[in-house]
């Protein structure tokens, strides 16, 4: 579990947010994005200066890209031309940047690991699909 100090000097033990968590709160800000990240963090995102809950929340979206289900999410958001923070309900501005750069650099990695040009990449069955995606 990563150990990660606040603007104001608190050490907080965070988690990883999974992103089937974040779809459930339906609107996401800094502190129901904070709070997906501290489970078993020592102090409440009540607590938390409202520097400290922007920078939780920021550190949670920059690992959003590690969940299992980043990839899926992201080509889905990709296939129907809506950006992810607009799925997962954020509306601050930073924080919908940091949603979207997270899952694109997610879905960006894969795609440099997987040759998507042979119909090798998400989705193998498929040879025309590929990210990103080409308009006709």
């Amino acid at each position: 579990m990563p150990q990660v100090r606040t603007p104001s000097g608190l050490l907080l033990d965070l988690v990883r947010p999974q992103l089937r968590r974040l779809l459930c709160y339906g609107a996401l800000g800094a502190r129901e994005l904070a709070d997906a990240c501290m489970d078993f963090a020592n102090v409440s995102p009540v607590d938390l200066t409202a520097e400290d809950l922007l920078a939780v929340a920021c550190w949670g979206l920059d690992h959003l890209g590690d969940d299992e289900d980043a990839l899926t999410f992201a080509v889905l958001c990709e296939t129907y031309s809506t950006p992810p923070s607009a799925r997962l309900g954020i509306t601050d501005r930073l924080l919908a940047f940091e949603a979207d750069k997270a899952l694109r650099l997610a879905l960006a990695d894969y795609s440099e690991s997987h040759d998507t040009s042979t119909g090798s990449g998400i989705a193998p069955d498929d040879p025309n699909f590929g990210f990103p995606r080409e308009d006709a």
